[in-house]
């Protein structure tokens, strides 16, 4: 069986590769003085792991960072059968067998693919410059590289193609990286079994660190998981996920010359696949005017206190639980989260006034009621929290944030329509007609926050004095669910300075109408 080639794997992407292997144990690591055969595999669901033929010989000095340090590696470096020069980082021991045959079993972290370099033992994994590729990323940038041309004279045809980089975004400014995108071109040539020339292009994002630091491993995580949350939210409702990371890395002793290596890893939270994409929300053109700032936000926002809010959200986009209970519970989360973050007054009153002039006054009556000790304390925890504002309130509070309420009209299905149409013809004046929508409108506005917050209620305490006012029918959830999650995006848009007025406009699209309609 031929072993596959790393450098041609995107990530997700299964494979098996087989070549020698080794540790460092005194020799360069270019030229071990002792290897062995074996595979490195990759299989969803059950990760990477290198399979090798014998036991590796070691020293005391390269003890591993994981349990049974005896038997794992921070690097094992292999050679693969295709001639690649490969990396294997955070190896840890999976099982074995002595004897005659004996044998030996890693679980790997990441493999790193070049066909230049290696890591050195003890390095630091960091790179120069990043490339990221995403799916339907072509899609959004909607450029085409490549153009051909056929002509046909005295029936012979004649094919020109031409292929040449499109710059798309200008290089922007993010903290201590600087980012751009273009679309990539490039030619495979095989021979085998026919010849060919396969002109391909490849939409890609470029990072480059800002000051003289190298980006770091943990860095790239971070890059490449912001854009990715980015692009899921511009192209709303599917998840996208990065299936190209390469990084530029010098070579030694030739500090003019760089090599690239290819990072492969196990996909984590991509249970919702990416294989279809319907409408595009934001496209690159319509994000032109602030794609630098939604870069900030996203990439820094640790340091703005939305990383939860981001998290929360794209945890259930990426890999939704099966139970829309569950789906439902992360959503009321990610509200709550999401106005604690963002709105500079999240309760009735500072936490420090009110122990000082409320909550010794509210436990002074449970103090002195001598109940039992567990009931004492529970009240005194429901007590301990009640300057905060209740989820109730805090729909409010952003259904009043701009675009919030007219977003609830997205959803008023049929007979609501009908409702507000009769109001209309049957309305004398004008003034009359808007007084009798604003009062309608706020029935429906209070109804859908009732609504909420029972089916939250509900769903935490199982309160049978909930029950008949919570949504309790599994397609009636995943539709409130949904509209939930609809205004978060819509939110979250708002945060990385989408304009509202583009917001509102891209909801009323005919891809989200099946919520309109949705009884």
């Amino acid at each position: 069986m031929p072993s596959d080639q790393l450098l041609a794997k995107t990530l997700g992407e299964e494979f098996a590769c087989t070549g020698e292997w080794w540790i460092q144990n005194g020799d360069e690591i270019a030229n071990p003085k002792s290897t062995h055969t074996g595979t490195l595999t990759f299989t969803r669901g059950k990760g990477i792991t290198l399979d090798i033929m014998g036991v590796f010989e070691r020293n005391e000095s390269t003890k591993g960072p994981f349990p049974f340090d005896e038997r794992s590696y921070d690097m094992i470096w292999g050679r693969s059968t295709e001639a690649e020069l490969i990396t294997l980082y955070k190896c840890q021991w999976a099982g074995g067998s002595s004897g005659s045959f004996s044998s030996s079993s890693y679980g790997v972290q990441a493999v790193f693919a070049s066909k230049d370099v290696w890591w050195e033992p003890n390095e630091k994994i960091a790179f120069k410059s990043l490339n990221l590729e995403y799916t339907h990323l072509d899609e959004w940038i909607g450029e085409n590289a490549i153009k051909s041309h056929v002509d046909s004279i005295d029936g012979k045809f004649k094919v020109d193609i031409s292929a040449e980089t499109i710059d798309k975004l200008p290089r922007v400014n993010v903290g201590d990286y600087v980012m751009s995108a273009y679309v990539g071109v490039g030619v495979k040539a095989s021979r085998v079994p026919k010849h060919q020339e396969i002109v391909e292009q490849a939409p890609i994002f470029h990072v480059e660190s800002a000051t003289s630091s190298a980006i770091s491993i943990d860095e790239v995580r971070t890059i490449a998981g912001a854009l990715q949350n980015l692009l899921s939210l511009l192209m709303y409702d599917e998840p996208i996920y990065p299936i190209v990371i390469e990084g530029s890395v010098p070579i030694a002793g030739d500090v003019q010359k760089s090599a690239t290596m290819r990072l492969l890893h196990e996909p984590v939270g991509t249970r919702h696949p990416s294989d279809k994409l319907g409408n595009i929300l934001f496209s690159l053109r319509e994000v032109e005017d602030f794609w630098g700032d939604a870069l900030k936000e996203i990439i820094l926002a640790e340091k703005e206190g939305l990383k939860p809010v981001f998290n929360q959200f794209f945890a259930e986009h990426f890999s939704p639980s099966p139970f829309v209970e569950d789906r439902f519970m992360a959503t009321i989360r990610t509200i709550e989260a999401f106005h604690r973050r963002t709105l500079s007054v999240d309760y009735y009153m500072k936490k420090m006034e009110y122990e000082n002039k409320l909550l010794d006054k509210f436990l002074q009556p449970v103090k002195d009621a001598h109940l039992e000790q567990s009931f004492t304390e529970s009240l005194k925890n429901r007590l301990k929290y009640g300057y905060q504002y209740s989820l109730r309130k805090r729909l409010d509070q952003l259904l009043d944030s701009p675009n919030g309420e007219e977003f609830l009209t997205l959803f008023v299905a049929k007979d609501g329509e009908n409702e507000k149409q009769k109001i209309a013809t049957e309305t004398s004046t004008a003034s009359e007609k808007d007084q009798k929508l604003m009062q309608w409108m706020k029935n429906y506005r209070e109804a859908f926050v009732e609504k909420t917050v029972k089916t939250r209620n509900w769903y935490t305490h199982f309160d049978e004095d909930d029950r008949s006012q919570a949504v309790t029918d599994g397609l009636e959830l995943e539709f409130l669910n949904r509209k939930l999650r609809l205004f978060l995006a819509a939110l979250l848009l708002g945060q990385l300075h989408a304009p509202p007025e583009e917001v509102k406009s891209k909801f009323h699209h005919h891809k989200f109408s099946y919520l309109r309609n949705a009884q």
